[in-house]
């Protein structure tokens, strides 16, 4: 009966532990909302979540749940998703962020003390719920093709999380040699730079950007004039020939050990492909912005101690047209598909790679597609 009891007392206390926090934080903040306080700060935190899809309504959970914690912010998240706020797309962005992504401030400071670094306890959790919930926003956008690549993703995350083998973060960088390249344009031989960034990197669970531009660093500009659509059509100089490419995506995937020097690689990625070019005699450029899901698929052999061999392919079947120029008869559909192929030096925090590098990007009645040599390195911490 003393157990009983004790069970009983120790239950209301932790009910009263919730209350004294979940009913002042809810009663403030209903303050803070009839004085349309929190409509001024919903403006100012939701704009870094658009690019997840969600507006100000469905921002507000999230901050909550970071700062709070599910625990004590749970009446209040609860009381906001039930007055309709929120639709159904974003509830299910809103639930896969929090369950990656909260209690930010006490998870810190309790691991902090611990002795964990502070930026390694909250940059991974805040970048790989953000990467996670682009592919669930990419998904939603495209439910056909969306809903397979999401299967394969959780089949990959999965499994390879289970028998994976742990690194550290990094950041890799490579130059690309072009050699040959078939497109409209007639793109001479030129160098291509690209690179990427693991966020988290832990073997078996990877999260990171990678980003691959073709094209003269002087014609940067016109790149970022397509993204924030201010790229004008006309009135070129006919004299000029210009070609500049980016291949940008978010990923997060890992690896799978088969044998002993045997390993299976794999990520899902949501990205963009972009490109403007213009013809020598032309006044008009084309251009076109083309966004959607990849996957990526490799092997890496163990050669002996510090070398590897490693071959890589990525295809991106259905990416849909996000702007275009219309100079051309472009599709509303493209897709893309790339080819890495070498051997991979690696020493104590340092990695040199090179190979053979090819990559093409198909739309209707066109391809753009490129041959050559790349060397490249990278640092882990």
């Amino acid at each position: 009966m003393s157990i009983l009891w004790n069970g009983f007392l120790q239950g209301l206390s932790g009910v009263w532990t919730i209350a004294r926090v979940v009913i002042p934080l809810m009663i403030v903040l209903e303050i803070a909302q009839a004085n349309n306080i929190l409509q001024r700060i919903n403006h100012v935190i939701s704009k870094p979540f658009r690019w997840i899809g969600l507006g100000e309504e469905g921002a507000f959970p999230l901050v909550v749940a970071m700062v709070f914690g599910l625990t004590f912010g749970s009446g209040v998240i609860i009381a906001h998703m039930r007055e309709g706020k929120v639709s159904d797309q974003e509830g299910r962005i809103i639930g896969t962020f929090m369950a990656l992504c909260h209690a930010l401030i006490e998870d810190t400071i309790i691991f902090m003390t611990l002795g964990a670094p502070f930026l390694f306890l909250i940059i991974p959790r805040v970048a790989v719920a953000f990467i996670a919930c682009m592919v669930v926003y990419g998904v939603q956008r495209k439910k056909a093709v969306g809903r397979t690549v999401l299967l394969m993703a959780l089949i990959m995350v999965l499994g390879f999380g289970m028998w994976g083998q742990a690194h550290a973060m990094g950041v890799n960088g490579d130059v690309w040699y072009i050699m040959s390249s078939a497109d409209r344009f007639g793109t001479d031989a030129q160098v291509s730079y690209g690179g990427s960034v693991s966020i988290l990197d832990l073997g078996s669970l990877q999260a990171g950007l990678r980003c691959q531009l073709i094209g003269n660093p002087n014609d940067w500009g016109t790149l970022w004039k397509l993204y924030t659509n201010q790229l004008e059509k006309g009135n070129w100089d006919p004299a000029d020939r210009l070609f500049i490419q980016n291949r940008s995506t978010a990923f997060v995937g890992g690896e799978l050990s088969v044998w002993d020097n045997l390993k299976l690689l794999g990520n899902v990625g949501y990205g963009d492909t972009a490109y403007a070019g213009k013809e020598a005699g032309s006044a008009e450029l084309d251009y076109a912005l083309y966004r959607g899901m990849s996957v990526q698929l490799g092997l890496v052999r163990t050669i002996s101690l510090g070398f590897d061999l490693f071959g890589t392919v990525e295809y991106a079947p259905a990416m849909t047209s996000i702007r275009q120029s219309g100079s051309v008869n472009h599709a509303s559909h493209a897709s893309w598909s790339a080819l890495d192929m070498g051997a991979r030096f690696r020493l104590p925090f340092i990695t040199v790679r090179g190979g053979i590098r090819w990559q093409g990007l198909e739309e209707s009645g066109s391809i753009q597609e490129y041959v050559g040599f790349f060397l490249g390195g990278g640092i882990r911490f």
